[in-house]
């Protein structure tokens, strides 16, 4: 009998490494924009090098011609426990665009090439590099123009289908509002997102912040923030809580439809041929 095909070597799934609560430096007017009952128990941090690739891509703090439909990436990074603060985080180290994906003012789709193609990147960034391989532990999306950052009907659905684990992470961002969201697990619950410059287990190994090339970056990013978007200064992100998140998402969740085809990491056969379509 002819065989199709043989597992010859299979790797075991990847699994957040435990270790103890982190010392990160935190960029405040970089940070997600979190609701005042999200819990302390989940943290996404994405680097200032991994947000400056999303900012580049999404065209952060301006209205362009690209970014008046909706964007999208997967990031790369590793997770974490601290079992002793009931602790799980992520860290992202990389966004690799999806730029086959096909979006408009409030849709957004990403095919089987979307998917090889960002694949390919991380496999080839993951096998260049002497660094701890990269996991692709979330995604990312854009919600343009007038519309809120949250997680719509077929922004849950994607989750649920492709980013199963609770470490696994979801952002939604507005590049025009200059605001952004964090939410992890299969349900996609909100959590904390911040942008850092470096995490460590001990505080006397953090990069220091006065470096001449740390605040080059940083300042040409919230540059860009401020450059080319609403008049309104104050809508600048901030790691403060904002109120009454659910009404804005009511009324914006009639505008908002995507789609994301299922073949990204966790689909099975199933999963794999069929498109995550919801109304959100």
């Amino acid at each position: 009998m002819r065989k199709k095909f043989e597992i010859t070597d299979q790797s075991p799934p990847y699994l957040p490494e435990d270790g103890p609560e982190p010392s990160v430096q935190i960029i405040q007017p970089l940070s997600s924009r979190w609701s005042a009952n999200t819990d302390d128990d989940h943290w996404l941090y994405i680097t200032l090098a991994a947000m400056k690739q999303i900012a580049n891509h999404i065209g952060w703090g301006k209205d362009t011609r690209s970014n008046k439909t909706e964007q999208g990436g997967i990031l790369l990074g590793r997770a974490y426990t601290c079992s002793s603060k009931n602790l799980t985080y992520g860290v992202v180290h990389a966004a690799v665009p999806g730029k086959s994906a096909r979006g408009s003012s409030s849709h957004l789709e990403m095919t089987h090439q979307t998917w090889k193609e960002m694949l390919d990147v991380v496999a080839s960034l993951t096998s260049s590099t002497g660094e701890p391989q990269l996991q692709v532990i979330g995604w990312y999306h854009t919600h343009p123009r007038s519309l809120d950052v949250f997680m719509s009907g077929v922004d849950l659905e994607t989750q649920h289908r492709l980013f199963v684990a609770d470490w696994q992470f979801a952002v939604v961002l507005n590049p025009q509002r200059r605001i952004w969201r964090a939410y992890n697990g299969p349900y996609a619950l909100e959590c904390k997102g911040a942008v850092i410059n470096g995490t460590s287990t001990q505080p006397d190994e953090l990069p220091q912040t006065e470096s001449e090339s740390f605040d080059s970056e940083l300042e040409g990013l919230i540059q860009e923030t401020d450059a080319e978007s609403l008049s309104d200064p104050t809508e600048l992100p901030t790691a403060l809580p904002t109120d009454n998140p659910d009404d804005r998402q009511e009324a914006n969740s009639d505008a908002h439809t995507a789609e994301l085809h299922s073949t990204g990491p966790n689909c099975d056969e199933e999963t794999r041929d069929s498109p995550a379509l919801l109304k959100g």
